[in-house]
């Protein structure tokens, strides 16, 4: 079979600075007018991808399988009777990080932990409206976000006084996906998700394990 990712469509011109550059996870291009976007700005395109599906199936002649398709929209989990909408964090690893630190300048958080945010060079003009306690894990050795990428991206989240950024020597991208070959066992035991609670204790109790109904204890987080 052949997996892969579809996140967006996006295009180019040979005039690019009458355009409107639009970006999502780790790629940037320039708005396709005929397209609907969502509240972030990535180009909604199922067209483009039946398209690619069908170029793939054409080619390969093998069973597709789509990881990721890219969705991006809200889930409002405020009115789960589980949930108190006063103590609502968001976490998120690489596209997540980035996705979480937008959802954060817009829907004001009690707090933000994102890891190796991949979006995060391209938000930095929210930075400002983030205004929750957040904590940022980035590894020194990061083959997508290099060291230059990384200051600018501290300089801008650390301006909220709430920030704090966390660098863990030696640990590349994608640190604390387990499943990977740059899982980093010591930076990810240095960066576990319950370090929310530890950065915003006073903005939110600490993290529970739901217990389904007649189950037992389940507790399992991923991250890439």
């Amino acid at each position: 079979f052949l997996s892969f990712s579809y996140y967006m469509s996006l295009v180019t011109t040979r005039d690019e600075a009458d355009r409107q550059r639009v970006s999502g996870n780790l790629s940037e291009g320039v708005k396709n007018p005929y397209l609907r976007a969502n509240e972030w700005g990535w180009q909604i395109d199922p067209v483009g991808l039946r398209i690619v599906l069908d170029q793939f199936w054409d080619r390969w002649q093998k069973p597709l399988f789509i990881v990721e398709n890219g969705l991006g929209a809200r889930d409002e989990l405020a009115h789960t009777p589980s949930v108190d909408p006063s103590q609502i964090g968001l976490v998120g690893f690489c596209f997540g990080g980035g996705l979480a630190f937008a959802i954060a300048a817009q829907a004001e958080p009690d707090a933000l932990v994102s890891y190796y945010g991949s979006g995060l060079p391209g938000l930095l003009e929210l930075a400002p409206r983030v205004t929750a306690p957040s904590l940022h894990h980035f590894g020194d050795a990061d083959s997508f976000i290099d060291a230059d990428a990384q200051a600018r991206v501290r300089d801008a989240v650390t301006a909220n006084t709430e920030a704090e950024w966390i660098t863990h020597p030696g640990a590349d991208h994608a640190f604390f996906n387990d499943t990977g070959d740059r899982y980093d066992q010591r930076a990810a035991d240095d960066a576990p998700p319950h370090h929310l609670t530890h950065r915003a204790d006073e903005h939110l109790r600490p993290l529970e394990i739901l217990q389904p109904p007649d189950e037992g204890h389940h507790l399992r987080v991923q991250g890439n």
